[in-house]
């Protein structure tokens, strides 16, 4: 199943709970479930949270293995965006082919910036992972999973999407 062009856009977000279940990432990842949460808090975005949206507030902490640093939240996708951003990531034609891009069990739902490049909010749907449902960031790679621009790994930013959007902050206050 491919999502077609009433799932873009801010309307969009409205519609994730028809397709959350088994939500069609495209053919190399296949399909993911998203937590129920995740979908109630995305799916308001149609409504009141844009309108309620500080625009002061849009920095983050992310803590990496190595390091932590402050980054700007850019924004989610809508589904049909979900869907092409994971495929065309994880079909990447510059890495070899088979290999791994993202890391297992984590998928693209929106964007973000970091001191050093262009990130991935990224959310495990790996339903027996004690991460299930977390966001995450990882900066977009195109080379194989620990090769060249991959090697930066993720980093843990909210347990949960509406966790995420309650931590947000301005930046000099991080």
């Amino acid at each position: 199943m491919t999502l077609d062009d009433t799932f873009s856009g801010i309307d969009g977000f409205a519609k994730m709970p028809l397709v959350a279940k088994d939500f069609p990432f495209g053919r190399k990842l296949g399909t993911a479930t998203f937590p129920a949460d995740f979908v109630r808090t995305y799916a308001a975005i149609s409504k009141e949270s844009i309108a309620n949206f500080d625009y002061d507030r849009t920095y983050f902490l992310a803590r990496f293995q190595s390091h932590s640093e402050v980054c700007w939240y850019d924004g989610l996708f809508a589904p049909q965006m979900i869907e092409s951003q994971n495929a065309i990531i994880s079909e990447s034609i510059y890495a070899d082919p088979g290999s791994v891009i993202m890391p297992p069990g984590f998928y693209a739902i929106g964007s973000a910036y970091g001191q050093i490049d262009e990130m991935r909010m990224m959310i495990c749907l790996d339903q027996a992972s004690a991460d299930y449902g977390k966001i995450h960031v990882w900066y977009l790679a195109h080379d194989a999973l620990g090769t060249g621009d991959n090697t930066r790994g993720l980093a843990h930013v909210a347990d949960s999407l509406e966790a995420f959007f309650a931590g947000l902050q301005p930046e000099a206050a991080l």
